[in-house]
């Protein structure tokens, strides 16, 4: 029987795809951040490191819980498509931020 028939090539695509994408929106994901930062000023500044830090913490914490679900296609790719969609929208979120100014 190959790997291919068991699913087991078929999955480890998907999570050379996943992966992929997750390393694409990651340095999207720091460019917009280096960006906003430089927009930022004093506490608005900070508040933005102060909740891109706790975002990361929020990102780990979910993914790993995803990692424990017992549902197709399989733990690591559950975990990597979590860490994937998580990335996204804080990158459009991050993203949308450049045209609105700081009160500080």
């Amino acid at each position: 029987m190959s790997s291919d028939f068991l699913g087991i090539g078929l999955n480890a695509h998907r999570i050379e795809c996943i992966q992929t994408e997750l390393d694409r929106y990651e340095s999207m994901l720091d460019y917009e951040y280096k960006s906003a930062l430089k927009l930022r000023h004093g506490a608005s500044r900070r508040k933005l490191i102060r909740s891109q830090r706790a975002w990361m913490a929020f990102r780990k914490a979910r993914c790993e819980y995803e990692f424990t679900l017992d549902m197709p296609p399989n733990p690591y790719a559950n975990q990597q498509l979590c860490l994937t969609d998580l990335t996204i929208e804080q990158w459009y979120r991050l993203k949308t931020l450049h045209d609105i100014k700081s009160w500080q």
